[in-house]
């Protein structure tokens, strides 16, 4: 796909269901990862819910950026905003579901109860966040996983962030579940 067609709008679908260097969703491992965690599921809609909720819970969140593959932070069991969003769009992708990563800036003042003050105090005033969107239904969903269960309970009961802020982490898999959206 070029820049042009991006640009355009005017893409295959299959791009979004490509196999890359990072997002080796055609690895033995996480195949095999994929039939498990979507088995019994009749639907993509309900494949698609049980991917973010594996993803949501059993990676959990942390701030140690790296560039891992797919099958490396499922493996690992943590990740970052991107790492995560690359496992559940590889997740997806390899149960023929299309997935994209979706990036924006955000202000970094949104992370600043998140990291360490001395890494916050270093950052530029604006910080790059991913979240994946997958096609169901003749349509793009987004389907944001990157905080765990535990996490989000303990950023709500020690107010760090308000239910106003983040109502939920569940996602029904019909409709849009963007976490950051407040910001």
């Amino acid at each position: 796909m070029d820049v042009a067609e991006v640009k355009s709008g005017v893409y295959d679908m299959q791009d979004y269901l490509a196999t890359t260097r990072m997002c080796d969703h055609d690895n033995p491992w996480l195949l095999k990862l994929a039939e498990e965690i979507s088995d019994g599921a009749i639907t993509p809609v309900e494949e698609a819910r049980r991917i973010f909720s594996y993803v949501r819970d059993r990676v959990r969140f942390s701030l140690a950026y790296s560039r891992s593959t797919a099958v490396q932070t499922l493996k690992r069991g943590y990740g970052d905003c991107l790492s995560k969003t690359n496992a559940q769009v590889a997740l997806l992708r390899s149960m023929d579901i299309p997935a994209r990563l979706r990036w924006v800036k955000v202000e970094s003042v949104t992370l600043q109860h998140l990291i360490a003050n001395f890494l916050y105090k270093r950052m530029p005033p604006t910080a790059s966040h991913f979240w994946p969107e997958c096609f169901i239904d003749d349509r793009w969903i987004s389907c944001e996983a990157f905080l765990d269960k535990p996490l989000y309970d303990g950023m709500i009961k020690t107010g760090l962030i308000t239910k106003q802020q983040i109502p939920t982490i569940e996602r029904d898999g019909k409709s849009d579940l963007i976490i950051l959206k407040a910001w």
